[in-house]
Parts: C-alpha cells; structure tokens; sequence
C-alpha cells in the first residue's frame, strides 16, 4: 500500500486477504472487492499486534489477531499484550520498562512502565500506550514513536569480567558435570 490510497497487492496484502476470507462466507469476488475498500480506507501503520491476552492466556495466532483488530464481536474482551514497531523492530509488551519522551521531541527524560496498550482511531499512530511513571503525576499516555526501551546499566564492566574470570580458574575447578570444587 501506498500513501495515495492506491490498491497493491503486496505479501502482507495477500497474507491479509487469505485472513480476511476465513472469517467470510461470500463469493471469492464480493471478498475481493470489500476487502480493497477495506484496505483502501487503512491508515500507514508503524506497528504490528503480535499478541493478544484473555482470561490470563496469551494468544499469538494470526487469525484470532485480524479478527480482534477487525472487531470480531467474539474477541471483545481480548487486550493487547505485545507490539512490534515496524520502523526499527522493537517489540513491546505490556510490564515493559522503559522510557518516553514530549511529542515530537527526542528529549526521553520519564520512565515508566506499560501499563496497556490500546488501539484508538484519534490519534496518528492508532495507538496507545498508557504508562504508570514513577508518580501519578508521571503517568502518561503515549504513542509508539515516543517510546524506547529504559537503558539497562550492565552488572560488570569487560575488565572485572576478566577478574572474576580469573579468581575462578586459579580457585575452582568444574568437572564435566558443570560440578564446581575448590582447588
């Protein structure tokens, strides 16, 4: 698909009309036709639903998600539980941390953690994600393009690796079993 509303068959088109036929019992040509309006009417998405979640279960199959985000009835009380960004490929999930930033700003100086993540036809990027930050004044909603993953600080640095490594071989052997022994 383009920017121009133009109808292309592209893989993801086709992967999403075989998705969309399933849930029909039309003539093959009715489908066709419904499904390029349908498609013709679709916002540019930065982003893929990869898992839905209802009743503490996780659901990643492809049929139940276009059903869900096409307004299957049956799929009403099913949450988001993961994205995918398109643009660089990070996935998101629901009790992840991370950290935002002001619209059109680059500046991400709040964390927070997922809280939900929702679809809303108001916003640019249809999505939403509301985050509980550190205080209740913190807590925000947000869309895919002002978010990233919270930095992690790593536990060692190369050089005390190489210590640590040290101290084991001169004090410590480990047989085959992976059993550790003193010298």
């Amino acid at each position: 698909m383009n920017n121009n509303k133009e109808f292309v068959w592209d893989e993801k088109t086709v992967f999403d009309f075989f998705m969309y036929m399933a849930t029909k019992e039309e003539s093959v040509w009715k489908m066709i036709e419904d499904f390029k309006k349908l498609k013709s009417k679709e916002t540019n998405k930065d982003y893929e639903v990869t898992c839905l979640s209802h009743d503490g279960l996780s659901y990643y199959d492809a049929v139940v998600i276009y059903n869900f985000l096409n307004g299957d009835g049956r799929y009403s009380n099913f949450k988001i539980e993961s994205v995918r960004r398109l643009s660089d490929g990070e996935v998101f999930t629901v009790g992840d941390k991370i950290e935002y930033c002001a619209c059109d700003r680059n500046d991400f100086k709040w964390d927070g953690t997922v809280k939900e993540i929702s679809i809303s036809p108001n916003c640019k990027s249809n999505l939403i994600f509301k985050i509980q930050g550190d205080t209740a004044e913190d807590d925000a909603e947000k869309h895919i393009e002002n978010i990233r993953h919270k930095k992690r600080k790593s536990l060692f640095t190369t050089s005390q690796i190489e210590e640590i490594i040290e101290i084991v071989e001169k004090n410590f052997f480990v047989n085959k079993n992976l059993n550790v022994k003193n010298k």
